[in-house]
């Protein structure tokens, strides 16, 4: 999961990493320190949600399972 999510960050363009990073934390640029810095962290979703989520307050990503 978490894998594929880096292989799509690296191929967006800068404009939809800075969508991403809104969706994930309500602020469209990285804090000093970079990703690290920001401590996203990535969680499953719960069984029976398709879309992701978040929760921009506590820079959480939920992901369903995708096959």
């Amino acid at each position: 999961m978490r894998r594929w999510l880096i292989e799509i960050l690296l191929d967006m363009n800068q404009n939809e990493r800075r969508t991403f990073l809104e969706f994930c934390t309500s602020c469209g640029r990285l804090p000093v320190g970079g990703m690290k810095a920001l401590g996203l962290k990535i969680l499953p979703e719960q069984p029976g949600r398709t879309l992701p989520r978040s929760r921009a307050c506590a820079n959480t990503l939920f992901l369903p399972d995708y096959p």
